[in-house]
């Protein structure tokens, strides 16, 4: 339907930008988009820091984000996250 459609595009009429990320880099993805650190989220995942600091230098390069506030944007601004679930 129309809204399926409408998710999988952004407003550039792209194809959804998350579908270039791996698994894991999505993983990595939600949990920075949630304000977790770099050393939460090797915890969560049971990940080195310095994997998880290249997954997020990697999701930064593929998306064409400078810093992870625009990660959080970009996860607000797809829906996959919503503004009462951050900082909490």
């Amino acid at each position: 339907g129309i809204a399926q459609r409408m998710a999988m595009q952004d407003l550039s009429g792209e194809t959804d930008p998350l579908a270039l990320l791996s698994p894991r880099e999505f993983e990595v993805f939600m949990q920075i988009a949630r304000g977790q650190s770099v050393g939460a989220v090797a915890e969560t995942l049971n990940l080195s820091v310095s994997t998880v600091g290249t997954h997020v230098h990697k999701i930064k390069q593929k998306l064409d984000l400078s810093n992870t506030s625009e990660i959080t944007l970009l996860a607000l601004r797809q829906g996959l996250i919503d503004a009462s679930g951050l900082g909490g």
